[in-house]
């Protein structure tokens, strides 16, 4: 690595189970709302993610630099455990860690932890109210809409009115315009014999949370960032990456840090170039959601989040780079999320 970023080797658009580990919330823990309004049917649907087991073909469609692109896979859950696509193109989950394997040794893999406290309520940074009822791979859903302070609508969860299971997300910017939907296109729910994932036959070592001796005192972790993100956990890599891991009730952001300098001509075509804190940055939309790298004199950080991209922008405003305690993890941060 040589103290750069170098993604370049690694595949644009690879698929991965943000949908599975993020909309259903198969990997967060529900806050105690019993609400009955629209917030209440999202916690419902956190909770039907956690004993119900779905099987099914998930969808996922993005647009990126203008032309929307779409990626399929099949996709089964067991509440605490997920498994999305197959060979060297498939994610694994359970007890809050998800395993990618490597394209070279798919026998191996990158482990990324997952927030284990309780999640803010659904509606502690987004107005949520129901839309009118619709139909998700031919099953009756209720769906809810969240709206931001400007009172326009940003997302809707479509949910399913018999089991309370996400079947569909959209993601849209402040014009109305789906900038990202993932949705089952088939489906089959049931209760019983779990959908049992296969980690990489040699697991990598789980994060941790860092401890006092693992100089994490110079790793500044925001409890907050604007418009509504909170710390749900941290996590020190065995690699020596740390991972700032937030949620908002509806969407999760990850922020992933290293030593060096970012290498822009490694950097592919596309996206947007922009700023982050006065700071170089490129913003990328992806099959996982919004992918931004920027740094400083010595420090590479990485994003990555499915909440719409102006409020990830809004939120990394809030995050200061660290300097001198990360190795390396720019495979580790870029490989499941990959560009050709």
């Amino acid at each position: 690595m040589n103290g750069h970023l170098r993604p370049g080797h690694v595949r644009r658009g690879a698929f991965t189970a943000t949908f599975v580990v993020g909309a259903l919330a198969v990997l967060t823990v529900p806050s105690a709302a019993a609400d009955p309004g629209p917030a209440g049917v999202i916690e419902r649907a956190r909770s039907a993610s956690a004993d119900t087991t779905i099987a099914g073909t998930i969808e996922v469609q993005w647009l990126e630099d203008g032309r929307y692109h779409v990626e399929r896979a099949g996709a089964r859950a067991d509440g605490t455990s997920f498994i999305v696509g197959r060979g060297d193109r498939r994610a694994v989950g359970t007890d809050g860690v998800r395993w990618l394997p490597d394209a070279e040794e798919p026998d191996t893999g990158e482990a990324v932890a997952w927030g284990s406290a309780p999640t803010p309520d659904p509606d502690a940074a987004w107005d949520l109210d129901l839309g009118r009822s619709s139909s998700v791979a031919g099953r009756a859903a209720i769906v809810v809409r969240a709206r931001d302070e400007d009172g326009a609508v940003r997302a809707r969860f479509f949910v399913d009115e018999d089991t309370d299971v996400l079947l569909r997300r959209d993601v849209l910017d402040r014009d109305g315009t789906v900038i990202r939907s993932v949705r089952f296109t088939q489906i089959r729910l049931a209760e019983g014999s779990p959908a049992v994932p296969s980690p990489p036959t040699r697991s990598p070592a789980v994060p941790q949370p860092p401890s006092d001796d693992d100089g994490s005192e110079s790793f500044p972790a925001p409890e907050h960032l604007d418009p509504g993100f909170r710390l749900l956990g941290r996590y020190l890599h065995p690699d020596g990456a740390i991972q700032l891991f937030y949620a908002d009730g509806l969407f999760s952001l990850s922020v992933f840090e290293q030593a060096g300098v970012v290498d822009w001509s490694s950097i592919p075509a596309g996206g947007v170039r922009g700023e982050v804190g006065g700071n170089r940055a490129h913003t990328f939309a992806t099959a996982t959601g919004t992918v931004v790298v920027w740094g400083t004199d010595d420090v590479v950080l990485t994003a990555i989040s499915d909440a719409p991209p102006d409020a990830v922008a809004v939120a990394l405003e809030g995050v200061k780079a660290s300097r001198g305690f990360f190795p390396r993890a720019a495979d580790f941060v870029l490989g499941p999320f990959g560009w050709d």
